[in-house]
């Protein structure tokens, strides 16, 4: 994997590295603030070879950059720097569904139940906005650690660097080689399978309200 990009550092100009937020095997995410605003934001640095690489990558960023929902978190550029590629994207504070599930059954506390359902039907309604674009939008890793609830209870569906866009109809290929997560990833999205479609992510958000209700991970 590669190395992790130290703090202090600026990119593109303006944006100074706070601090790692995670990593996968797509590459690196970081907490940054634009020094001309002040604001924070999540910065995800792939890593991606050749030209081919880079031209998809940026294709993605257009698309990316396309889609305005109040459950989904704000694209705000992409760009190239020493050979990395880096999609900013709005900072979501808050907890995970994850931490918030295992949170209140460790305190033996109960969510209610119109609590959950409104977080999944608001995570719903943005892959319905997803699977609505012209081309098709897929998530490929809807999970409870994607799923942000920000201090006023908004649901925000995050990790949207892993998603692909396809031509109308299509199943998506592995650009960014993503295999999703067990017991969310349908059996198509490993490698051999039969690549992506909308029915993916409907199947990740069943696993997701399953975690929601048990607070165990799917079968």
């Amino acid at each position: 994997m590669m190395e992790t990009v130290p703090s202090g550092t600026i990119l593109n100009g303006h944006y100074r590295i706070q601090r790692v937020l995670g990593s996968g095997g797509f590459g690196h995410v970081y907490l940054a603030i634009d020094l001309r605003t002040n604001q924070q934001y999540a910065l995800k640095e792939y890593f991606v070879t050749g030209s081919s690489g880079q031209a998809q990558l940026q294709h993605e960023a257009r698309v990316l950059s396309q889609l305005h929902h109040p459950n989904l978190p704000a694209f705000q550029e992409a760009f190239d720097e020493r050979g990395h590629y880096f999609v900013v994207l709005s900072y979501i504070e808050g907890s995970d569904l994850t931490d918030r599930i295992r949170v209140a059954r460790q305190r033996n506390e109960i969510i209610p139940l119109p609590q959950i359902m409104r977080w999944i039907l608001s995570i719903c309604d943005a892959v319905q906005f997803l699977h609505n674009q012209q081309p098709v939008v897929i998530h490929r890793d809807i999970k409870p650690d994607n799923i942000r609830i920000m201090p006023n209870g908004t649901a925000i569906l995050v990790d949207l660097g892993n998603a692909k866009a396809t031509a109308d109809g299509a199943r998506t290929l592995f650009f960014i080689r993503h295999q999703g997560t067990p017991g969310y990833a349908p059996q198509e999205q490993y490698p051999g399978g039969t690549g992506t479609d909308t029915r993916s992510d409907i199947y990740a958000i069943g696993g997701t309200l399953y975690f929601a209700l048990t607070a165990h991970e799917p079968p």
